[in-house]
């Protein structure tokens, strides 16, 4: 009989894992906490550890985007996808998820609100090669690129 300090939680191979009870609280936590993509600390740790799946699930949710499409544009497999679902993205995978939604994150304040970010992020722009900026997150100089053009926008510097 386990403790109630010792969740169980199924692995891949669908035997149970035990947890300790701080890694259940720490899930938790990042499960009902708000997404935020900030860069801190916590972030890198949680980066490193890879992301719970529900991370990807909620971003998919606040971008206003299929979750598979999210993995896509992350360059993950909708195989690799569907084992990810009972346990943590990797850590490339995660890093990738980080990239997207802290490039949402800058999205939605420059833009003033989640809407509009949603909807710019999925409509072409003429200084992205008329391509959306969801298009262009599939590469880190495609992320750097709708970066930019965020950056230049909310400063004025956008023609």
């Amino acid at each position: 009989m386990r403790s109630v300090k010792e969740p169980v939680k199924k692995s891949i191979h669908h035997h149970p894992v035990r947890i300790s009870a701080a890694e259940a609280a720490a899930n938790k936590a990042v499960i009902n906490e708000s997404i935020s993509f900030l860069s801190s600390g916590a972030n890198i740790k949680a980066v490193l550890k890879g992301y719970p799946y529900n991370i990807l699930t909620s971003l998919a949710h606040e971008m206003s985007i299929p979750s598979i499409e999210l993995a896509f544009t992350a360059g993950i497999a909708k195989t690799t996808l569907s084992r990810r679902k009972e346990g943590r993205l990797k850590k490339e995978e995660s890093e990738r998820i980080y990239n997207i939604g802290s490039t949402f994150e800058l999205a939605v304040k420059v833009l003033g609100s989640t809407e509009n970010a949603q909807i710019w992020f999925k409509t072409p722009q003429a200084a992205l090669d008329s391509s959306t900026p969801l298009d262009y997150m599939k590469t880190l100089p495609g992320a750097d690129a709708v970066k930019e053009l965020l950056n230049a926008m909310e400063y004025g510097n956008y023609l």
